[in-house]
């Protein structure tokens, strides 16, 4: 099927169509978001086609030939839900996307997906849904390099105190895990109590059916014969019957008592086996949530080494501006003082030479007094000398 055509295709059914293969625009990497091919006649294929087409959040490729690993999917960042029921699709759990919520993996024939479906079996939701975020955190806290518990000689009070306010904001989960776990507790011992009072009946049930298949105490033969007309022959041939029917009703009595003990202990032991695995899966769960809080302290810790190497160097820097600073007081205070003396200098030099200006005026003018008493019509010229 061509659909090089359509260029702003962003979601695509096709399933159930007897498709052996399927073209698509490649403007279509980055906007097709869902895609449907399931229940198709696709040739024995391997992924790598799905590897471009990253916006995808859903990918239904079902009841196809598709095999080898799932790895050619790492790159679908924005997967929610994969559907590979019915395919020989084998392994490459780990390469999944982290964004992946729900995965399929319905088989109902020979194929080789059964394998994912058998690693994924603790995690089933129903209706061949498969929680893929639970089944990574288990495999993370189960391929997780050294001890998963927090160390406190390693770390100081500081983290200690902040690992302590991590953990009590998840105090009613623990809450709820344990009220969980007691209400399991308090059904099998509700199982328990329902098998002693079922076996006290059965005790009961034994007694009374020995009661009534005991013979009288105060048998009349003579009575019985003339009542029944049996025979010496016959009352043998029927106290021989009766000891085969009081027999067979010890046999069935013994084995529908087996039967119910039996049931009783297989109820008891899928209930034990059922809470045994949720604390498990909880304990898990809160383990890979510790050790998370371990990294996180691990980093804020660098972070701290590294803010007080910063706040070090800080401290440098600003006693040598304030050495600077202290320097350059001593000179501004040197280069004031300098200042005054030169403005003393300058008044003394304004007040001298307006001494000489004074004096100078003085001189001219008795000048040109004494020009004007000797020549008054002549024309008068001054010189001033200095």
């Amino acid at each position: 099927m061509d659909l090089t055509n359509f260029v702003n295709l962003e979601e695509l059914y096709c399933y159930d169509n007897k498709l052996t293969g399927i073209k698509l625009a490649n403007s279509l990497v980055g906007k097709l978001r869902v895609l449907h091919v399931g229940n198709n006649d696709f040739p024995k294929r391997d992924l790598s086609f799905f590897s471009h087409f990253t916006a995808l959040e859903v990918l239904n490729l079902e009841n196809n030939n598709f095999t080898g690993s799932l790895q050619f999917l790492a790159g679908l960042v924005n997967l929610q839900s994969l559907d590979i029921s019915d395919t020989d699709i084998t392994g490459g759990l780990n390469y999944l996307p982290k964004n992946l919520k729900s995965l399929f993996c319905r088989v109902e024939k020979k194929v080789g997906c059964q394998m994912i479906k058998e690693e994924l079996k603790h995690h089933h939701l129903g209706h061949d849904c498969y929680d893929f975020p639970a089944w990574r955190k288990i495999e993370n806290l189960v391929n997780m390099p050294g001890s998963w518990y927090y160390s406190a000689e390693e770390n100081s009070e500081e983290g200690l105190y902040n690992l302590a306010a991590e953990l009590s904001s998840q105090e009613e989960n623990f809450l709820s895990l344990a009220s969980d776990i007691y209400h399991d507790l308090i059904l099998v011992e509700r199982e328990e109590s329902n098998i002693a009072f079922s076996k006290k009946n059965l005790g009961k049930f034994r007694n009374s059916l020995e009661e009534m298949l005991k013979p009288e105490e105060k048998f009349n033969l003579d009575s019985f014969r003339s009542r029944f007309k049996f025979n010496p022959h016959d009352l043998v041939l029927v106290a021989e019957r009766y000891i085969v029917a009081k027999e067979q009703a010890n046999i069935w009595r013994n084995e529908e008592e087996n039967k119910k003990l039996r049931q009783n202990n297989a109820l008891i032991t899928k209930a034990k086996d059922e809470l045994l695995s949720k604390t498990l899966c909880e304990i898990k769960k809160y383990q890979d949530d510790i050790a998370s809080l371990q990294n996180l302290l691990a980093r804020k810790k660098e972070e701290i080494t590294e803010l007080e190497e910063t706040i070090i160097g800080l401290d440098e820097i600003h006693e040598k501006i304030r050495n600077e600073k202290e320097i350059l007081q001593t000179e501004l205070t040197k280069q004031n003082e300098e200042i005054i003396a030169l403005k003393e200098q300058i008044k003394k030099i304004l007040k001298n030479l307006y001494n000489k200006y004074n004096n100078n005026k003085k001189i001219i003018t008795n000048m040109t007094e004494k020009n004007n008493n000797n020549n008054p019509t002549s024309e008068q010229k001054v010189f001033i000398l200095e």
